[in-house]
């Protein structure tokens, strides 16, 4: 999924860098995502009110759809990608997106923040 806000907002400089927050449990990738997100785009929440939201629980962790309906909630502009490719993260990103991927591990699915990518590294 990759998200922003208005162009203006882009224009106008008011877009902040992506502050890390370490996710608190092990279930809330998601919303310690979604939270990363949200504040570099001036909207301060903690992460318990970020996985409240998100409907995110010990079971199922954060399903993509409730990411979705956040974005919409805050009027933002995103785009989801099922099988995503490198040049389409590296697309996102040069136009000054905000990108949060969701891949397995160990089974797992998990998300994380894309700091930066090219064709050889993705940074989380």
């Amino acid at each position: 999924m990759v998200m922003t806000n208005s162009i203006k907002e882009k224009i106008e400089g008011m877009i902040k860098p992506i502050p890390y927050y370490k996710q608190e449990t092990n279930y809330t990738c998601g919303a310690a995502c979604m939270r990363m997100i949200l504040e570099s785009m001036g909207i301060k929440r903690s992460e318990k009110q970020v996985s409240n939201l998100l409907k995110t629980n010990k079971i199922i962790g954060t399903w993509h759809k409730n990411i979705s309906e956040l974005a919409e909630k805050y009027k933002f502009d995103y785009v989801i990608f099922r099988d995503a490719k490198i040049l389409d993260l590296i697309f996102y990103q040069d136009t000054g997106w905000k990108t949060i991927v969701c891949f397995t591990k160990e089974k797992i699915p998990h998300y994380a923040v894309v700091k930066k990518i090219n064709w050889h590294s993705l940074y989380l």
